[in-house]
């Protein structure tokens, strides 16, 4: 229970994480299709915090008028 509190604690105080997310809608005759990715920069506070996770996705790159 100790090491909960501290890692907290330590989390509030540390330098926020950072990440950029990605959405990416895709539209095929009359179905849609959506995929997010996440590409996380700067961890921060969740090296300190364990019991937190960001998904570390990462979608290729794509411009408006790519054929699938």
């Amino acid at each position: 229970m100790y090491e909960l509190v501290a890692r907290h604690f330590l989390a509030c105080v540390a330098k926020d994480a950072i990440g950029n997310e990605t959405k990416i809608e895709v539209k095929i005759g009359l179905e849609t299709f959506t995929a997010r990715g996440l590409l996380i920069s700067e961890y921060n506070w969740l090296e300190v915090y364990p019991y937190e996770k960001w998904s570390d996705t990462v979608l290729p790159p794509l411009k408006k008028g790519d054929t699938f």
